[in-house]
């Protein structure tokens, strides 16, 4: 147990020293909690953090001045903003509907990241259930619409065994050369696991041991033990904004809060014991060849998890950072979007851009101007990775927000401090080894855009059921419509009766079958979900196409296909 002249070194100078002012009358498991609190940050971090406080509460003021009590236009007050260059926006139906094979070539280097084992995934999962009305980790949520019985944990980690098979199954077919090879990189290390895709769960201090037992319990859903890496991210200190004093919980607890998304970067770069010593997720990572990380929100059920465009995009366009985008539903809608920031990469709130600006029109394409709504998921590389921790050892460019909070003495106002991921996306151009790369040709931009269709992979889960959007509910219903388009698109696929000599009398069908089944589909009285495992974006369908048929012929409401009713086809 920590002594009080201890924990008072760690606060020297901080303006903190109150926190322990109590400390010799707490029973030794308060004194325990407060100590450890305490200790979790250095001497430098403590007086660290009073700069940020005071810098963004500099920021939060300037940003209502600008704004004004009465609302109005925050044009005027950000004229330096501006949309994103065309030359860095790969948007996919365009390129699907008129260049494919240009796709097809991004999406060819992304399944050569993924089958060399240079590619990985990250869940951002330190949230709850609490705005859903439940106490677990928001990882673990079901869709009762959905017949499956999967979580969300399970959604992603199935995709990434799907993409694992996908991968190793084209390898063999890919010949054009390595676009990770013709930049540079160094080949995998003998025994890193070809193929393997990690997953990296980023908790918090909540969720944290019910979200590695959940994977446990699960036997990690089919992932390698070895494949799964855990870190946790810090919380912050509650600051009284009067004073600057950090806020008590109970007499030995701080207030403490999620310090945003960016807390990512500290929690890949910390030391943690492993099997071999104490090492950092990014140096683990890195020792197995992984060379880009896909970072998604755990929420989304839609989320493409391992996609070989992200991979594809990044080693084609040598780029630092990727940014999955889906275009705005109209003017109004208030998204985050993809913009510059007197030329610096940012993604901007609509409060910050206005009603006007957010209504501009590109001249060239009759689209909105900022139309490159941001879906929290984004694709980095290690190097820029490891950048980002660096610069959040000592950056102060935090957000304040004024919210009332329990204390010891009852609800009382107070400021969180929050880092948001892409608060760091500005410095991907300052990647070291980007300036030796920039040597032998000219790169384009470190930070690229991959616009895709929203119906296709955004299914957010944000609200209880009830709300008018984002719920368990609406997302179950997007990933059915999703899936029963695939259904219906390999139904149409089909010849009208089943014509090839087949063993399987479930293969069997006839064309008024088809037509029904297709009728009923069209009509929703039957719907599909696809395990995972079965398909990843609607590929392999074929190869069920019988069994689709009977089953939307003659049944109702939700339907399921799952890799052990599928068969053996497609695995």
């Amino acid at each position: 147990m920590s002594s009080k002249a201890a924990l008072l070194a760690v606060l020297a100078g901080s303006g903190q020293e109150h926190l322990v002012d109590d400390y010799d009358a707490l029973s030794p498991s308060e004194q325990t909690t407060l100590a450890t609190q305490i200790l979790s940050y250095t001497n430098a971090q403590w007086k660290h953090m009073n700069v940020i406080l005071r810098d963004s509460l500099r920021l939060l003021n300037l940003s209502n001045a600008a704004a004004g009590t009465g609302g109005g236009d925050a044009a005027t007050a950000a004229p330096n903003i501006t949309p994103p260059p065309a030359d860095t926006i790969i948007n996919v139906p365009a390129l699907l509907a008129k260049r494919p094979s240009e796709l097809a070539a991004i999406r060819a280097a992304g399944m050569r990241v993924v089958a060399s084992g240079e590619g990985a995934v990250l869940l951002m999962a330190g949230g709850s259930g609490t705005r859903l009305g439940m106490t677990i980790p928001k990882g673990m949520v079901e869709c009762d619409k959905l017949v499956s019985g999967r979580s969300l944990f399970a959604y992603h980690c199935q995709r990434i065994r799907k993409m694992e098979r996908m991968a190793a199954a084209a390898a063999a077919s890919l010949s054009q050369p390595s676009a990770v090879a013709a930049a540079g990189a160094a080949p995998v290390p003998p025994g890193a696991g070809r193929g393997t895709m990690p997953l990296l769960v980023t908790t918090s201090d909540q969720n944290d041991t019910a979200t590695r037992q959940f994977f446990h319990d699960h036997d990690f859903f089919g992932l390698l033990p070895n494949q799964v890496f855990f870190s946790r991210q810090s919380s912050l200190p509650c600051y009284d904004e009067a004073t600057g004093r950090v806020l008590m919980q109970a007499r030995g607890s701080i207030c403490l809060a999620p310090g945003g998304n960016a807390g990512v970067y500290e929690s890949l770069a910390k030391a943690s014991a492993t099997t071999s010593g104490s090492q950092s997720v990014l140096a683990q990572i890195e020792a197995r060849g992984v060379r880009y990380v896909q970072i998604v929100s755990v929420d989304n059920i839609l989320a493409r998890v391992g996609d070989p465009y992200f991979f594809g995009v990044a080693a084609s366009y040598q780029a630092e950072v990727v940014l999955k985008t889906v275009p705005k539903v109209s003017a109004a809608e208030k998204v985050g979007v993809v913009a510059q920031v007197d030329g610096e990469w940012a993604v901007v709130e609509y409060t910050e851009i206005g009603d006007r600006r957010s209504a501009e029109t590109d001249p060239a394409t009759g689209e909105l101007a900022f139309n490159c709504g941001s879906i929290a998921s984004h694709c980095c590389s290690l190097d820029f990775l490891a950048l980002a921790a660096t610069y959040m050892e000592t950056s102060t460019f935090y957000h304040a927000a004024r919210k009332t909070i329990p204390t010891i003495n009852g609800p009382a106002p107070a400021i969180k401090l929050e880092a948001f991921i892409f608060d760091v996306f500005r410095y991907a151009k300052d990647v070291p080894s980007r300036a030796e790369r920039a040597k032998k040709a000219p790169l384009p931009d470190a930070l690229q855009i991959l616009q895709v269709d929203r119906s296709m992979e955004f299914a957010p889960i944000k609200n209880a059921d009830g709300a008018a959007a984002d719920t368990p509910t609406t997302a179950a219903q997007l990933l059915l419509d999703l899936h029963t388009r695939w259904v219906t698109e390999a139904i149409e696929a089909a010849p009208g009766t089943y014509a090839v000599a087949s063993t399987s009398t479930s293969a069997m069908y006839t064309a008024l079958e088809r037509a029904t089944a297709l009728q009923r589909l069209r009509d929703g009285q039957c719907c599909w979900e696809i395990s995972p495992l079965v398909s990843y974006e609607g590929e392999g369908l074929a190869a069920y196409v019988g069994q689709l048929i009977h089953r939307s012929a003659t049944g109702s409401g939700v339907l399921g296909l799952e890799e052990a009713t599928a068969g053996t086809a497609n695995m």
